[in-house]
This record gives structure tokens, C-alpha cells and sequence, in this order.
């Protein structure tokens, strides 16, 4: 746990949190958000039905600090939405399979001192059962790492951090169903400048597991390549959802 007198000195920070039937996961996500010490912990969650806002309401009773909302799903949406009713100077969007370092608030910090007002964190994935998937992982976490610093791209799993302010004047998050990431990171390059942050986020392979490495990493190229060219995000969420 951190002292008390150094988390005084850190930026406020409010951890938004985006859900969707999350039951399976549901005891790992509350132990990871209770290790965080956020200043605001807004759960948003997209009309689940396998009882994941009570469960996290449950959890979480007493804690003035944490908030339990519910909108219409769509991890976009339900982003802003929290965004929207976060009160802390900084931001930080968190995917419910993702473990922030305990010193996740140093970037923040660090960030500030640069004069940056938005950034992201190194992507780890957390070990499997295999040893070919474990080193394919490595290798595509080295290459999310290099792309987003030097494209200042991040993806969402990277756990995307701004200044609330800043939020604010690009428009908050770009409500589309799909490349919201994207779209946020190339709407913030011009505004600000990108803090790209050693400390490493630990999220889960589990879509390359279900699907394949090879097979989900040209889907994911395709995709980008795509959306750059211009293709509309709803046109490309049809067949996202098609394919997988």
C-alpha cells in the first residue's frame, strides 16, 4: 500500500471502469480495483445480466469513493458516461481485464512534469497454460509498445490516461461501436503532448486464445488499416462481429 503522505502529492484520479457480464471475472476485477486507492472508481456498466452491477455494488458498500452506474452497453458509451461524472483532474480508462501497476499514478505524475497531458502505459499479457502463445504474446505486446510510442496510438488495453480538461475540449470519447481508441488518440496528438510511460498494464490474451495469434493479428491489422483509409466504424463493427 502506498503511504499516505506520498498519494497526497500524487494527481486526483478518477478510474473509470467499463463492464459487461463480467460474473466470471468478477472476483479479480473487485481485488485488482481495491488494491488501486483511486480518489473516484466509477464502474459503468452496459446492461448486464448475469448480475454484475449488484455484485459490484455489494462489493464495494460503503465506499464513498466508488460509484456503480448503468447505461446502454456499448464500451464507448459507457466510458463516457463515467467520464462525464468523474470530478478528479485526470482520467483513466481502465478495461475490467486489465491489472494497473500499484504505482500507476506515477505516470500521471511523471506526465504533469512533462507538460503532457494524456497518455498511456506499456502492455504486458498475462502468462497461459502455452508456451508458443506466451511468446507470441511477448512479441506482440514489444510490438503495441513500440507502434503506439512512436504513432502516439494507443489502444485500450494500454489504459489510456487525460486530463479531464483536455477530455472536455476534444469532445469527450468518440461514441462509436468500434476504434474508439483510435479515434480518441488522433483527436488528442494535436491538442497535447503524449506521455508514453514505462510502467507496464497486464491484461488478458483471452481474444487471441479464442481465436488464434496469427488469425486475430491480421484481423487487427485489417482492421487499423481500414479504419485509416477511412472506413466507418459501425461498417467495420458489422464485420468484427461477423468474423469473430
Amino acid at each position: 500500500m502506498q503511504n499516505v503522505d506520498k498519494l497526497k502529492s500524487l494527481p486526483a484520479v478518477s478510474i473509470i471502469v467499463p463492464v459487461f457480464n463480467e460474473a466470471a471475472q468478477l472476483n479479480g476485477l473487485i481485488a485488482a480495483a481495491s488494491s488501486w486507492q483511486a480518489d473516484e472508481l466509477i464502474f459503468v456498466d452496459g446492461s448486464s445480466d448475469d448480475g454484475t452491477a449488484n455484485s459490484l455494488k455489494q462489493a464495494f458498500a460503503g465506499h464513498d469513493e466508488v460509484a456503480v452506474l448503468s447505461t446502454t452497453a456499448g464500451r464507448a458509451q459507457q466510458m463516457q458516461y463515467g467520464a462525464e461524472r468523474a470530478v478528479c483532474d485526470w482520467v483513466l480508462f481502465v478495461h475490467a481485464d486489465t491489472l494497473l501497476p500499484l504505482n500507476y499514478r506515477d505516470a500521471l505524475l511523471a506526465a504533469e512534469q512533462e507538460s503532457c497531458g494524456w497518455g498511456r502505459f506499456n502492455l504486458k499479457f498475462s502468462p497461459s497454460s502455452s508456451t508458443y502463445l506466451n511468446k507470441a504474446m511477448r512479441v506482440i505486446a514489444a510490438f503495441i509498445n513500440t507502434r503506439s510510442r512512436l504513432t502516439r496510438i494507443a489502444t485500450g488495453d494500454q489504459a489510456l490516461f487525460v486530463q479531464a480538461e483536455l477530455l472536455k475540449r476534444v469532445g469527450g470519447l468518440p461514441i462509436q461501436p468500434i476504434m474508439e481508441d483510435i479515434e480518441l488518440c488522433k483527436r488528442l496528438k494535436p491538442m497535447a503532448k503524449h506521455y508514453a510511460s514505462q510502467l507496464t498494464v497486464i491484461t488478458s490474451p483471452r481474444r487471441w486464445q479464442k481465436k488464434g495469434v496469427v488469425s486475430t493479428v491480421l484481423l487487427m491489422w485489417f482492421m487499423r488499416l481500414a479504419y485509416f483509409l477511412g472506413v466507418p466504424a459501425a461498417r467495420l463493427a458489422k464485420l468484427y462481429a461477423n468474423v469473430r
